[in-house]
C-alpha cells in the first residue's frame, strides 16, 4: 500500500512533480558545474601556466649574454630554460596586401625548438607545424584582419617573402594575455630558419659568429624577489615579471571566470529557493491527503517517511540527469569567459558528482524539515488543509477604501502585503538574477567609455599609430623625435584643416632605488605634454625636473611615501627625484612612475610609447572626432585610429567577450524567469482554487482574474527592479573594484547608461514575466464557479 500511495501521487500530481523534477535537475546542473567551476577558476591561471612550462619567473631580453651570467651564478635560481625568436614590425606581414592590423610587435619562433607548450582551440598540445604553416598566438589579431583560417599571409622581408597559410590560433600561456599584447607567429623549423637568414642578412655577413636572436627566459626560482634584484644590473631586459605578476596579466580574463562563477553560485542558490517553496508547498497542499492517511491509521512516522520517500526519489533522478547535463554545461561556461587559456582541474569529475550529490542531500533535509508540521496536525485539520476558518489580526494595511486604482491591482498589492512571505521568493530570485546582468551591463559600458582613459594616460581627443610608427626607435633623442614624427603629423593634419597639438607618453626603463631596494621600472614621459595635465589622486604633479609621480603599487613595493627620494639609474647618471604624487595606472599592471617633462632622459633606454596622442584646436564635437577619426585613417592609411572610448576597448581587449557573457547572463536570466514564473503561477492556481471560483461566482470574468495574477508578477518584479537598480552600483564596486585595483586602478568611474540599466534589461525581464504569467494564468479558465469547497 504504501508505495501504491507513492505511485498514485507521483501520477496524480504530473505537473508540480515534472516541475520540482525539473528545479532539482536544475539545481544539480548549477551546483555540479559551480563546484567544478571554482576549482578550475581558483587553479585558473596557475594551472595554465604550469601546464605550458612557464616556470617561476619570465624574462625577455634583447641581444645580450650578461643574463646567462647572472641566471648561471645567482642562487636563487634553480634551473632555466629559454627560447630564441626574431623581433620583427607588423610592417613585415602583410595580408591582403596591407600590413597586418596590431598595436604590438611581433615575434617569429620555431615550434621545434620551443621550450614552452603551446596549445590549440580545443586545448590539444601543438608539437608539429607543417612546412608553409603558421600558427599565431595573441587575441583578436584574426578579427581585426578579418582572417580565418586557411588564409594567406605574406612575411615581407628586404631580401625575401614567404607566404605562409594560417594554421589556427594557437594558446600562448606567457605571451597570449590581454597585457602583454605582443604576437607570437609560430612556424616550422625550416621555415624558421629560412626567414632568420633573411631578417639578419646583412648582420649574418658582417659577423657569422653572432647570436643575433632575442631570448626568453623562462625560470625556476624559490625567492622571485632576489632574483628580480639580481636582474636590476641586466640592461637589456624587455619585460621580467615573477608567477605573480603573469597571473595578474590574465585579470581580465579571470574576470570573466569569476563571474561565471558568481553565476553558478547564484543560480544554485535561487534553485534551492525553488526548491524549497515547492517543497513546502505541495507538502500544504496535500493536507487533505495527510489528514486521511492519519484518519485511516497510518503514523506521523510513516507519513514522513512517505514524502522523504517521494523527494528523494526525484532527487536521484533529477540528480542523475543533472550530473550528466552538468559536464557540457561546465564546459561551456568556461570556455565563454576565456578563448584565451586552458583552464582544468585535477579532480576530473569527481567534482560534478560531489556537486550533484550535495542537491540530493539538500533535497531531503528540506523534506524532513518541512515535513515536521504533519506531526501538529490533527485528521480533521488536516482534511481541512491547515484552516479553521478564523483570523485574529489584520490581514493589510492597504484598504480598499484608500485605494483608487483598478479592482485587479488593488488584488495583487494587496496579496503581496497580505503574505509577502508567499511572494518572497519572485522577488529575491529576479533580484539575484537581475543584479549580476546589470553589474556586467555597467562594467562592459565602462570598458567602452573614455571613463578608464586617464588610468592608460592623457585624455585625448584621437590617439593614432602610424604605418611608419616603427621610424620612432631610429630617433636619438626627445628633440629628434618631436621634429621627425610629432611635427611632422601636425603639419598634415593642419593641411588638412585638422590642426591640434600632438603628444605622446614614452617609456623608459631604468633601475629604480629606495632604502637599498632596486628594480627595474618602466619610466613614463610625457613629450610635448606636461606632467601637470594628468590625474593624480593624492599630492601635487611633478612641476620640476628633480620631482616624480609614482602609482600606488609602486608606493606598496619600495615603501615609498610622498616626500620620500627615491634614485633611478639609466646607466650613465643616477638621480634622486622627489615623490610629490600619486596615481593610478592600467599600464604594466600599475608599476610605473611618471617623470617631469623637462627631466633628462636617454633615448638608449626607450623601451617603447604610448600611441600618438592628439587634441583638435577648435575643440569639436564627438560626432565631428568620430569624422576625423575616419578621415585621419584615409589620410595615413592606417585603422590604428581611434577616439578615447575606442582608444579604451582597444586597451582593455576583452569587452567582446564581456558583451558576450552578457548576453550569456541574459539568456540564463531569462531561462530563469520563466521557470519561476510558470512554476510559481500554477502554484498559486492550484492553492487557490475555491478562491478563484468563488470570484467567478460572484460575477468576476476571466480575464479580471488572469489580470490579477499577472499584476501580481508584475509588482513582485518592478519591486525586485528598483531593488537592483538601487543596489547594483555598490555591489558591481564591491567585486569589480578589488579586480581592477590588481591591475593598477582600485578607483573606477563607472559609466551607468540609464537606457542599458533602467529600461531595456529590466524591461525584458518584465516583458518576459507578464507572457509567461500571463500564459500560466490560463489555467484558471478551467476552475468553474462550482469548484468552491473548503472555502475558509
Amino acid at each position: 500500500m504504501f508505495f501504491r500511495i507513492l505511485k498514485l501521487d507521483l501520477k496524480k500530481k504530473k505537473v508540480m512533480n515534472f516541475l520540482l523534477l525539473l528545479f532539482i535537475i536544475l539545481a544539480s546542473i548549477f551546483s555540479a558545474s559551480g563546484l567544478n567551476n571554482i576549482v578550475t577558476v581558483i587553479n585558473g591561471t596557475d594551472y595554465y601556466l604550469d601546464k605550458a612550462g612557464v616556470g617561476d619567473y619570465a624574462i625577455i631580453t634583447t641581444r645580450d649574454n650578461k643574463i646567462f651570467d647572472v641566471l648561471d651564478n645567482e642562487k636563487a635560481v634553480k634551473s632555466y630554460k629559454y627560447d630564441t625568436f626574431m623581433l620583427a614590425d607588423k610592417s613585415n606581414v602583410k595580408c591582403y596586401g596591407k600590413d597586418i592590423k596590431t598595436n604590438f610587435n611581433i615575434l617569429f619562433q620555431s615550434i621545434d625548438q620551443s621550450q614552452l607548450h603551446f596549445f590549440d582551440k580545443d586545448d590539444n598540445e601543438i608539437t608539429k607545424i607543417n612546412k608553409g604553416e603558421v600558427y599565431i598566438t595573441g587575441t583578436n589579431i584574426l578579427e581585426d584582419n578579418n582572417l580565418s583560417v586557411g588564409d594567406t599571409i605574406t612575411i615581407d622581408l628586404e631580401t625575401a617573402k614567404f607566404d605562409m597559410k594560417i594554421a589556427g590560433m594557437a594558446k600562448d600561456a606567457f605571451l597570449g594575455s590581454k597585457f602583454m599584447g605582443n604576437k607570437r607567429f609560430i612556424l616550422n623549423n625550416e621555415d624558421y630558419q629560412a626567414i632568420y637568414n633573411n631578417y639578419y642578412a646583412n648582420e649574418i655577413q658582417e659577423d657569422s659568429t653572432l647570436d643575433l636572436g632575442n631570448k626568453i627566459f623562462y625560470v625556476e626560482t624559490d625567492n622571485p624577489e632576489e632574483l628580480s634584484k639580481a636582474l636590476s644590473e641586466v640592461s637589456s631586459i624587455l619585460f621580467s615579471g615573477s608567477r605573480s605578476v603573469l597571473n595578474l596579466c590574465y585579470v581580465m580574463d579571470m574576470i570573466i571566470a569569476f563571474v561565471i562563477l558568481v553565476l553558478s553560485v547564484c543560480l544554485v542558490v535561487v534553485a534551492l529557493l525553488i526548491l524549497k517553496f515547492t517543497i513546502t508547498f505541495t507538502i500544504n497542499e496535500e493536507y487533505r491527503e495527510i489528514g486521511v492517511m492519519k484518519a485511516i491509521g497510518i503514523n506521523n512516522k510513516n507519513v514522513r517517511k512517505l514524502y522523504i520517500i517521494k523527494y528523494f526519489s526525484l532527487a536521484i533522478v533529477g540528480a542523475v540527469l543533472g550530473f550528466f547535463i552538468s559536464v557540457p554545461f561546465g564546459e561551456m561556461l568556461i570556455k565563454s569567459s576565456t578563448e584565451n587559456m586552458v583552464l582544468g582541474n585535477t579532480a576530473g569529475f569527481g567534482l560534478n558528482i560531489i556537486g550533484a550529490v550535495f542537491i540530493v542531500v539538500v533535497t531531503v533535509l528540506f523534506a524532513y524539515v518541512y515535513t515536521r508540521k504533519v506531526k501538529k496536525a490533527s485528521p480533521v485539520d488536516a482534511i481541512r488543509n491547515g484552516q479553521t476558518g478564523e483570523r485574529y489580526k489584520t490581514k493589510t494595511i492597504y484598504k480598499m477604501k484608500n485605494s483608487h486604482i483598478r479592482l485587479n491591482l488593488y488584488m495583487a498589492i494587496n496579496d503581496i502585503l497580505s503574505a509577502p512571505r508567499r511572494f518572497i521568493t519572485i522577488i529575491i530570485s529576479f533580484f539575484v538574477c537581475l543584479i549580476f546582468v546589470l553589474g556586467i551591463v555597467i562594467t562592459t559600458d565602462t570598458m567602452k567609455s573614455k571613463n578608464l582613459v586617464s588610468t592608460f594616460g592623457l585624455e585625448s581627443e584621437v590617439y593614432f599609430l602610424p604605418t611608419d610608427a616603427k621610424e620612432m626607435f631610429k630617433c636619438t633623442s626627445k628633440e629628434d623625435f618631436k621634429e621627425k614624427l610629432i611635427d611632422k603629423y601636425e603639419n598634415i593634419f593642419a593641411e588638412n584643416e585638422m590642426a591640434g597639438k600632438i603628444s605622446i607618453d614614452l617609456y623608459y626603463g631604468y633601475k629604480v632605488s629606495f632604502n637599498n631596494i632596486t628594480y627595474n621600472i618602466t619610466t613614463i614621459q610625457g613629450l610635448n605634454t606636461k606632467a601637470e595635465e594628468y590625474e593624480y589622486f593624492e599630492g601635487i604633479a611633478p612641476v620640476h625636473e628633480n620631482e616624480v609621480a609614482i602609482t600606488d603599487k609602486i608606493s606598496e613595493k619600495f615603501g615609498a611615501k610622498i616626500g620620500d627620494k627615491i634614485t633611478i639609474d639609466d646607466g650613465n647618471e643616477k638621480k634622486e627625484l622627489i615623490v610629490t604624487a600619486l596615481f593610478q595606472s592600467l599600464k604594466n599592471l600599475g608599476e610605473v612612475i611618471r617623470l617631469n617633462e623637462n627631466t633628462k632622459t636617454s633615448f638608449k633606454n626607450c623601451i617603447g610609447s604610448q600611441m600618438f596622442q592628439l587634441n583638435f584646436n577648435d575643440n569639436p564635437s564627438d560626432e565631428i572626432i568620430k569624422e576625423r577619426v575616419e578621415k585621419i585613417k584615409q589620410l595615413l592609411n592606417t585603422e590604428d585610429v581611434y577616439d578615447a572610448a575606442k582608444f579604451c576597448t582597444d586597451c582593455i581587449g576583452v569587452v567582446d567577450t564581456m558583451e558576450a557573457v552578457e548576453c550569456l547572463l541574459l539568456a540564463i536570466t531569462i531561462i530563469v524567469v520563466i521557470l519561476v514564473t510558470l512554476l510559481m503561477e500554477l502554484s498559486f492556481v492550484t492553492n487557490e482554487k475555491s478562491q478563484i471560483a468563488l470570484l467567478k461566482a460572484i460575477g468576476f470574468k476571466d480575464i479580471q482574474i488572469i489580470k490579477w495574477h499577472v499584476y501580481r508578477f508584475v509588482v513582485a518584479t518592478l519591486i525586485a527592479e528598483i531593488l537592483s537598480a538601487i543596489f547594483v552600483l555598490p555591489i558591481t564596486k564591491a567585486w569589480c573594484n578589488p579586480v581592477f585595483g590588481m591591475m593598477g586602478a582600485g578607483d573606477i568611474n563607472y559609466l551607468i547608461n540609464p537606457v542599458h540599466v533602467f529600461l531595456i534589461y529590466p524591461g525584458i525581464v518584465l516583458g518576459v514575466t507578464v507572457i509567461t504569467a500571463f500564459v500560466a494564468s490560463l489555467a484558471t479558465k478551467k476552475i468553474k464557479s462550482s469548484d468552491t469547497a473548503n472555502i475558509e
